[in-house]
């Protein structure tokens, strides 16, 4: 059994709760893990390998070939993903969506299943940037993450998140162009 702190738990009863009373998560059962009635758990996730077998240099190739895939450009209000700096220690911790069983993200945006969906067949969590309400930023102030892993581009007035790649026959491009290969896909049991 895991361990969480008090302060997590309270930020995360406070999060059920709220989806309670908004009448979204009432399937929502806490035991050390989320599980939510009624939506499809994601299929897969990104994962960094471990520290010690990482060989992520943080040359920023996740980075750039996220923002370039999904929005043409490169910049960093564009990616979807991105390094944790340690220049001192020379490490580099790569953040991304974890697709969470129980996706705050989701049961707080007021547009829950037209701007931040999740994808029946294959559960996979995204944002349709195109019905999303002017970036009003609920689903970042919701991820249960520290920080959050969703973006947010104040030029454009989007939020943005790791939609594992959805419409990209060969996967994650991240993972593709990665040149240490420290990213893979982990299959999650569905």
């Amino acid at each position: 059994m895991s361990q969480i702190s008090r302060r997590e738990f309270i930020k995360d009863a406070g999060i059920a709760f709220g989806g309670l009373l908004a009448g979204a998560g009432a399937g929502a059962i806490y035991s050390g893990k989320y599980v939510a009635a009624g939506v499809p758990k994601a299929g897969k996730r990104l994962i960094q390998l471990n520290a010690s077998e990482s060989a992520c240099t943080g040359c920023g190739t996740c980075e750039l070939v996220c923002a370039v895939f999904h929005g043409g450009a490169a910049g960093p209000n564009l990616r979807r993903i991105w390094l944790e700096r340690n220049e001192a220690g020379f490490t580099y911790r790569i953040l991304t969506c974890q697709q969470c069983d129980y996706p705050a993200c989701y049961y707080t945006c007021p547009l829950k299943g037209k701007a931040l969906c999740i994808d029946k067949t294959t559960g996979t969590r995204y944002i349709n940037t195109g019905d999303c309400t002017d970036g009003c930023r609920e689903c970042i102030e919701a991820c249960p993450l520290e920080p959050p892993r969703i973006n947010y581009d104040p030029e454009n007035r989007d939020v943005l998140m790791c939609d594992m790649c959805r419409s990209r026959p060969g996967g994650p491009a991240c993972v593709e162009f990665c040149p240490s290969e420290c990213l893979k896909v982990e299959r999650l049991g569905i």
